[in-house]
């Protein structure tokens, strides 16, 4: 297993973390957040099989993350991981 296995390029993207957005009329959007909506400006999104395996492993790295401390900023549910 390499990592083209667990994620794949945003489709809607392309890879960039940006997406500007289009009105009915067909005038570009402002895009204040500057993020590409589907895969949250990261330029990629989890395959069926990167969904497994963060499922997997994510109850143990919150866990370690309570631990340490770090779980009291900001949890990693919040993200799930897109």
């Amino acid at each position: 297993m390499i990592i083209a296995d667990l994620k794949e390029p945003c489709s809607a993207c392309k890879g960039s973390g940006f997406h500007a957005g289009f009105n009915q009329y067909g005038t570009l959007l402002a895009n204040d957040t500057r993020k590409c909506v589907q895969c949250d400006g990261k330029g990629y999104l989890l395959t069926k099989l990167g969904q497994e395996v963060w499922e997997l492993y994510k109850p143990m790295i919150e866990e370690l993350l309570q631990e340490s401390g770090y779980g009291k900023v900001r949890s990693i549910s919040q993200n799930k991981g897109k």
